[in-house]
């Protein structure tokens, strides 16, 4: 779990950067490149509580959905979450980035949202290069490293058919 004591964030007056290892925490699900991911966490204290704006890194290695070749990535993720211990505001709020910490807490534990933040930035498809060429389709070659010689003309045979409809 990532885990901030009161301590520190009392202490802090504006920033504070934590180097934490991925060991024990909620992201060992990914496949993480490195054995830590930093966090740097902008803290603000006003009347309503403790503003916590933070950003996170962290390194992961993954497979391209057309060459699947492995490559190494970096996520970013940010998040803002305001921590109060009036429990009307957090009752009356339909804002999920309002928790409460009473004063009996000596800790935060900001695992799921850091997990949030870093499985949001996830992209929808993993390319090794925006212009990765894949696999070819015939022989299975990762035309990233070399060529074919298959013909890219090659149909198959239940389309032959349609071929006719393309040619005038």
């Amino acid at each position: 779990m990532i885990r901030i004591t009161r301590a520190e964030i009392l202490a802090t007056q504006d920033a504070l950067t934590l180097d934490i290892p991925v060991k024990g925490t909620s992201l060992e699900i990914l496949n993480c490149a490195s054995d830590s991911l930093q966090i740097l966490l902008r803290v603000q204290h006003d009347g309503q509580g403790i503003y916590l704006k933070g950003s996170v890194e962290l390194d992961i290695t993954e497979m391209c959905d057309l060459c699947l070749s492995e490559y190494n990535t970096t996520l970013h993720g940010k998040f803002e979450i305001l921590y109060t211990n009036k429990r009307s505001l957090v009752q009356n709020s339909d804002e999920q980035e309002i928790y409460l910490f009473t004063l009996d807490q000596p800790e935060i534990n900001i695992d799921p949202i850091v997990n949030e933040a870093l499985l949001l930035e996830e992209p929808m498809k993993h390319l090794c290069k925006d212009d990765c060429k894949g696999l070819c389709p015939y022989c299975g070659t990762n035309l990233n490293e070399s060529t074919c010689a298959c013909k890219e003309d090659t149909i198959d045979d239940r389309w032959k058919p349609l071929k006719h409809l393309t040619h005038h």
